[in-house]
């Protein structure tokens, strides 16, 4: 997916490639893309193929101070920003949810946040959906639903290191998840599956 033709809205939202994955910032895709990579020393197509990558990506450094081919992940949520913004969603960026607010039948009807502007209240008429990102950063809640892993750091492959946070740091996965009281609900949800 080109960031060119998502639109200079959806770059100002949209995280850069995770450093981990990718070569100065270009994220490479996984099969012909990376096999290409992968066999650029041995291959005048191979070559070629990275040679003109890598050529785009400088220039869109040097012209757009980040790479503009979105791929993976990134591609997706790209994507998926852009539609949100054509059906006039409001993204809201550097926002910790601190609390559920509920009508008076205890059904949820909002949140209150706070951002960089202050502490705010938002009132759903239909739901919400938290989609955190947090469950990376939340060493508690890894220890407590994967036994296998005491530290809560483990990602089962190696013992060394913990997996790379991809949640942004600004959200606090513990508030939202005491706040939310859905610990039942994730080990029965965990436990079926």
């Amino acid at each position: 997916m080109n960031l060119r033709k998502l639109g200079p809205d959806v770059a100002r939202l949209l995280r850069r490639q995770l450093y981990e994955t990718s070569f100065l910032g270009m994220g490479i895709m996984a099969g012909p893309d990376l096999q290409a990579f992968l066999h650029s020393t041995r291959s005048p197509k191979a070559f070629v193929h990275c040679a003109r990558r890598v050529s785009a990506h400088m220039l869109d450094l040097v012209t757009k101070q980040r790479g503009q081919q979105l791929v993976n992940g990134t591609a997706l949520v790209g994507r998926l920003l852009r539609s949100a913004l054509d059906v006039g969603v409001h993204i809201r960026v550097s926002t910790a949810v601190t609390d559920l607010t509920t009508d008076g039948t205890g059904r949820v009807a909002g949140v209150r946040a706070e951002g960089p502007d202050g502490a705010y209240t938002v009132t759903a008429r239909r739901g919400v959906v938290l989609a955190t990102g947090g469950f990376s950063r939340d060493v508690d809640r890894r220890r407590e639903l994967f036994p296998r892993t005491p530290t809560g750091t483990n990602t089962g492959r190696s013992h060394r290191r913990p997996p790379p946070a991809t949640a942004s740091p600004s959200v606090n996965p513990s508030e939202v998840a005491s706040t939310v009281q859905s610990r039942h609900r994730w080990r029965t949800a965990l436990s079926r599956s």
